[in-house]
């Protein structure tokens, strides 16, 4: 069970409250974090995501609760982007790679119609944990598997 609300990580100017650490014009490059998206294409973020404002949220599949809110927010966001959506860079990353594997983020990935710019993520533990830190993203992964 998600014992702390995630919110999306908003990476654009004007972002009201963020970790101290992350300002708006942080661009990451600082350090590089290999990931590994639903197609099991490499990503290295923030590298390959240069150029435009992106959007980073963080879920795990096997979530019960807020996990489907912040995929719904997305999904909205994207909406109202409209034609602007490809202007903007949405990756949403998971806290859970020991179960989050390509496929099974490739058939979260379907159920949200994720697809047009929108990656879902995974890596190895350390550098997913690396990662959240760095985004002041905190978490515990329920040992439960909702989707059973």
């Amino acid at each position: 069970m998600l014992r702390l609300p995630l919110l999306a990580v908003l990476l654009l100017a004007g972002c009201a409250s963020r970790p101290e650490h992350l300002a708006p014009e942080d661009d990451l490059t600082d350090a590089s974090w290999p990931l590994l998206t639903q197609d099991s294409t490499a990503l290295a973020f923030p590298a390959d995501l240069k150029g435009a404002p992106t959007l980073v949220t963080a879920i795990y599949t096997h979530c019960p609760d807020v996990c489907l809110t912040t995929m719904a927010n997305v999904v909205r966001i994207r909406k109202a982007l409209g034609a602007d959506t490809a202007r903007v860079h949405f990756l949403t990353l998971t806290f859970d790679p020991a179960r989050d594997t390509p496929g099974v983020l490739r058939g979260y990935a379907e159920t949200w119609g994720a697809r047009g710019g929108w990656r879902l993520a995974t890596g190895d533990t350390a550098t997913v944990a690396s990662l959240m830190t760095r985004l002041g993203v905190r978490s515990e992964v329920s040992a439960r598997d909702t989707l059973a």
